[in-house]
């Protein structure tokens, strides 16, 4: 499994997911899929581009075939997105997404000051920030020199388990 050098690593992102995803167990190392309390989980890595934004491609089939429940998107060295798969699926059909050559769909995320905006151009936005887990207790802004706390909020509740 060959790791990007502009984003943090798997192991260092596995160990910034919340308790209620853990223990994991690696189901597919070529793909990078999973087993956790919550579900399969895929993750897949973004660098930071020189437009603030994070890109990434996904197969419908692949989140699909494999049941898949969150997509953890690493955001560079920020931290990551935990999107759930239904989520996306929805996002893909209802948006029309475009789709690269080889039928992958396009994720592409704009980080604009402290928020993580999913959409592509001309077409509808989602606030996806309520999703992103930092890598530090403080996130620095892309687009201002404040620190701003990301340790509390909605992240709590969404990720409780719905196993037993």
């Amino acid at each position: 499994m060959a790791e990007s050098i502009n984003a943090l690593s798997y192991e260092k992102a596995i160990n910034l997911l919340p308790s209620s995803f853990k223990p994991m167990t690696l189901l597919s190392k070529q793909q990078n899929i999973y087993a956790s309390n919550n579900g399969k989980i895929i993750l897949k890595q973004s660098k930071i581009h020189n437009s603030n934004q994070l890109w990434q491609s996904i197969r419908k089939e692949q989140l699909t075939d494999n049941n898949i429940s969150y997509v953890c998107l690493i955001a560079g060295f920020l931290g990551m997105l935990i999107l759930p798969s239904e989520f996306l699926l929805d996002y893909f059909e209802k948006d029309n997404v475009t789709s690269v050559k080889n039928g992958r769909y396009n994720i592409r995320i704009q980080i604009d000051g402290i928020k993580f905006i999913l959409g592509e151009s001309g077409r509808k936005k989602y606030d996806l920030t309520d999703f992103f887990i930092s890598n530090s207790e403080t996130f620095v802004s892309l687009n201002a020199n404040t620190p701003i706390s990301l340790t509390s909020g909605p992240m709590v509740t969404f990720f409780k388990s719905s196993h037993s």
